[in-house]
């Protein structure tokens, strides 16, 4: 593999010093070199300097992994559709252009430090990309005028990352929980009292789980094992200016867009697969049967139907709901698509989908204002849209089973939909099982 990775930095580098010397007419050239036998995964562990990022589709049809920056862009206080104009005028350039970020949950006047350089969004477009789509794989440069020298610096590093690291976990020294079981009972007994008035149909509360290491922990490695647990998911990784790095398994879409079509999908209601198939098969034919999960999916589906009535010409929706079997639990599944009507964006969709009922709750205004009041924590990241952006597709995950490392220390981030008959026990576990992929890997069992 090695060898194959240098002849690419190689011509790579021939072909920058090549650009540079030339008229760069477009705003990003976009140059590559093709590569056998190499992951991307396992490719970034072996970059230690620029800023990573990482995409796996739910499919495994696309990976990414990037390092620095041709170009990027971090939001301030402007709306999804403002903040991503910028976007699509870089992505007019050239078709196969990508770039990848994302979002915060939400507004929030007092930001967590940790969160501090992730901003509101940022989007970048990778210095260097290694790019598996279904069974082709390629190294791309994508080279600006101004980025060119920073470029060059980066590939004469390469040449020097070339091994990959098996980085031993460090031992948990401690865990703690925000809010804790005492705090949780009471947010919990709350939302359903207001749920019994009349306030409001269902909001989802979530929990920080914090550890702490012996030693500073390593991202991607951390990726790694927590990709090779949970199959089937969408693995992410975003790097801070400050050391830190955002990452998760997020078994749900936002939605995917392949030119004017459009595909969404209500993920709500959890069990465990137990042990065995036919376990698996009891507990869900129990969630199939269950009126408080049927009843906390419908208000997902039911408010992303409407949100895409609003912006497309046609929508369907699944007659039946369905479940989504993954490798460590299961959740009630819709798929629901549509045409988008001519001039909404990629902006446009996720302002009106994000946040779905499935991270929020419903009403949604009404949700947000009682989730900052009860939560003691800063979101972040966690729970918004993450993925990627191109002129003609895009597609987001909901950004749920997530963590941000920052040094010795982990918060992991997890929520639970309270509706009418939700109890604090049930919800607590529920949340439990749902971090417990995280824990597992953190923890080496």
């Amino acid at each position: 593999m090695n060898g194959n990775l240098q002849v690419a930095y190689r011509k790579l580098r021939a072909d920058v010093e090549s650009s540079l010397r030339g008229d760069l007419r477009s705003s990003v050239k976009r140059l590559k070199a093709p590569l056998t036998d190499v992951d991307p995964l396992t490719w970034l562990t072996a970059q230690k300097g620029a800023a990573r990022l990482y995409w796996s589709g739910r499919g495994g049809n696309l990976q990414t992994a990037g390092i620095g920056s041709s170009w990027q862009s971090v939001g301030g206080s402007r709306c999804p559709g403002e903040i991503l104009e910028g976007v699509n005028a870089l992505l007019a350039s050239d078709a196969e252009l990508r770039v990848y970020g994302g979002f915060r949950f939400a507004e929030r006047a007092d930001v967590d430090d940790v969160w501090g350089t992730f901003g509101t969004c940022r989007f970048t477009l990778p210095a260097i990309e290694v790019c598996r789509e279904y069974d082709q794989t390629n190294i791309y440069c994508n080279l600006t005028a101004e980025a060119g020298e920073r470029i060059l610096s980066v590939l004469n590093e390469l040449e020097e990352n070339l091994a990959t690291d098996n980085v031993p976990f460090p031992v948990v020294l401690s865990r703690s929980d925000t809010p804790d079981r005492r705090g949780w009972t009471q947010n919990v007994d709350e939302a359903t009292a207001a749920i019994a008035r009349g306030e409001i149909e269902k909001i989802v509360l979530a929990r920080r789980a914090s550890l702490e290491f012996a030693e500073e922990h390593h991202a991607v490695s951390l990726l790694q094992r927590l990709k090779q647990g949970t199959p089937d998911c969408f693995h992410f990784l975003f790097d801070g200016e400050d050391g830190t790095s955002f990452i998760g398994a997020s078994p749900e879409r936002l939605y995917r867009r392949t030119e004017r079509k459009v595909f969404s999908e209500a993920v709500a209601g959890t069990r465990p697969m137990g042990e065995g198939p036919e376990e698996a098969d009891r507990l869900g034919r129990e969630l199939l049967d269950s009126d408080k999960d049927l009843r906390e999916h419908c208000y997902v589906r039911d408010h992303i139907r409407d949100q895409l009535r609003s912006l497309c010409g046609e929508v369907s929706v699944d007659a039946n709901v369905s479940l989504l079997k993954l490798a460590r639990g299961q959740h009630l599944f819709t798929a629901i698509s549509g045409t988008l009507a001519d001039g909404v964006t990629d902006g446009t969709l996720i302002e009106a989908l994000h946040p779905t009922p499935a991270v929020g709750g419903s009403p949604t205004n009404v949700a947000l204002k009682k989730i900052a009041k009860a939560e003691h924590f800063d979101r972040g990241w966690y729970a918004g849209p993450v993925g990627w952006i191109a002129a003609d597709a895009a597609e987001f995950a909901v950004a749920i089973r997530s963590g941000l490392l920052e040094g010795r220390h982990l918060h992991l981030y997890s929520g639970a939909g309270i509706v009418e008959g939700s109890t604090p026990d049930m919800e607590w576990d529920e949340i439990e099982h749902k971090i417990s992929d995280f824990i597992r890997v953190v923890t080496g069992e």
